[in-house]
């Protein structure tokens, strides 16, 4: 026993003094292995200013920003918006402050590769400094992980509350702070994270905006830059405005009960499925008011190899592009070469509801859109063939709209297609007559048998299979006869 603690302690001993020449370097390697990541990112650029690695700790900074040069291209053909994008300033610089392990004592006794902050270095900003001196914090945010010797990695984001007053009376700024903890595994790309965004509000002349506490929750496994796997919500309850924020006809009063959520998990060795849900309780804008609105759908059987060819095509346009017109073309170009990849796994789309509620009446509509991939690959002059296509598409889909609905939003719809079609032709109506032309003209269309009525209001159903279709359970051909293929 005595010999073997001494032992015990000469381990340690080495694990604490030899084991940091050994970590150090690894640390850096990680700091830049993570800045290639950002710079794969499109519309983020990083690098790594300066590092100066000690024995047991080390620092340096890290400039992170938008890639203005991106967004630049992206607007090429606006000149103003193009030359804003490249006056924009570089981008933010961090301090990073660096505890080599393996042995940590930030927190108690702890192991680790490193300990890593990340805290704004806003010496050059003479802005940002008066602004934190006014608002009483030390810093705008900081990032705080520890490293594990296997790759995990527990992270602390957060970003202090304050009350801002501007000297010149224009406003108020109240911001109630941010907290965000998680964990990231560099073997198994999971991202575990939770927290949020404390309420915000500004009271100036012109108005006032409230946003309430956002709040995000996420277990992801990154596959890839464009597939996700596991779970992520994002819920929001109110963004309200008032004064001259609200007013005119574009006026924003409020959005209430927001929620966005992702799901995504294999269907397949070489496939994923990926569902989105988007929902809103109620918007108010412009003097209207629209609620319940819901937008549910999945992308079944994608191809994760496409989807990864796809983005690495979209950074190469993005970085390449010199104007607009040239990066649409060529990104359906892309897209057209990619087609074959896509529906070589038999791809489907199931929009299960797409609902909302307007002035009392309601509209609710669901579709699915599936491609058969089996046989014979797809060929890029298969794809510019719509009736091959059309002969490998099933599509079931079904529209309701209640009368009252139909009554304001069928009505109003049809009002300003008369209003744009005689200020074309430089010809001049009264309301009234718009108003009663446009009703005549929406009863002409439902006589025409495309709405069913029912007990609430009206029905519409399609269909297709193999070229075949059906509208209300009827043959239908948008060519004038039966379209079988």
């Amino acid at each position: 026993m005595k010999k073997i603690i001494p032992g015990i302690l000469f381990l340690l001993l080495v694990a604490l003094f030899v084991g940091s020449f050994v970590t150090g370097p690894m640390t850096q390697s990680a700091i830049e292995e993570q800045i290639a990541k950002i710079n794969q990112m499109p519309g983020y650029k990083a690098e790594l200013v300066e590092y100066q690695s000690g024995w047991r700790d080390a620092q340096g900074k890290i400039r992170v920003g938008f890639d203005w040069d991106l967004y630049a291209n992206m607007s090429a053909s606006d000149p103003d918006i193009k030359q804003k994008m490249q006056e924009m300033p570089a981008g933010l610089l961090l301090d990073v402050r660096v505890k080599h392990g393996p042995v940590l004592l930030q927190e108690g006794f702890g192991t680790g590769l490193a300990y890593i902050e990340l805290r704004p270095d806003v010496s050059s900003h003479a802005e940002l400094q008066l602004f934190q001196q006014k608002a009483g914090i030390p810093e705008l945010f900081s990032y705080q992980t520890t490293i594990g010797l296997l790759g995990h990695a527990p992270f602390v984001f957060s970003s202090p509350a304050f009350n801002w007053v501007d000297e010149n009376g224009e406003g108020e700024l109240r911001y109630g702070g941010a907290q965000f903890a998680g964990s990231y595994n560099a073997r198994s790309r999971r991202l575990i994270m939770n927290g949020g965004l404390a309420p915000l509000s500004f009271a100036g002349k012109g108005g006032t905006i409230q946003l309430s506490a956002i709040e995000l929750v996420s277990d992801l496994e990154l596959v890839n830059e464009m597939v996700s796997l596991g779970e992520m919500s994002m819920t929001m309850s109110e963004l309200a405005a008032d004064g001259e924020l609200a007013e005119g006809p574009k006026g924003l009063g409020g959005i209430r009960d927001v929620l966005v959520r992702y799901h995504g998990e294999r269907d397949g060795d070489e496939t994923v499925s990926m569902q989105v849900q988007y929902g809103i309780g109620e918007i108010t804008a412009g003097g209207e008011q629209v609620s319940n609105i819901n937008l549910d759908m999945t992308f079944e059987r994608l191809g994760i190899e496409p989807l990864m060819h796809y983005y690495e095509q979209l950074m190469a346009l993005y970085e390449n592009a010199a104007q607009a017109a040239d990066f649409q073309q060529q990104q359906l170009a892309n897209m057209a070469a990619l087609g074959g990849e896509f529906l070589q796994y038999s791809p489907a789309m199931d929009i299960s509801d797409v609902s909302f509620e307007w002035q009392g009446g309601r509209f609710a509509a669901n579709a699915r859109v599936a491609f058969d991939g089996e046989g014979d690959e797809m060929m890029p002059a298969d794809l510019a063939n719509p009736f091959l296509l059309m002969a490998r598409l099933n599509v079931d889909s079904t529209v309701a709209v209640d009368q009252r609905l139909l009554d304001t939003l069928g009505v109003s719809m049809m009002e300003d297609t008369l209003r744009e079609r005689l200020s074309a032709e430089g010809q001049e109506m009264s309301d009234e007559d718009i108003h009663e032309m446009a009703v005549s003209q929406l009863e002409a269309v439902l006589q025409q048998g495309f709405l069913l009525p029912t007990e609430t209001g009206y029905k519409a159903s399609f269909s297709m299979n193999k070229g075949a279709m059906q509208l209300n359970g009827q043959p239908f051909s948008p060519f004038g006869q039966p379209a079988v293929l």
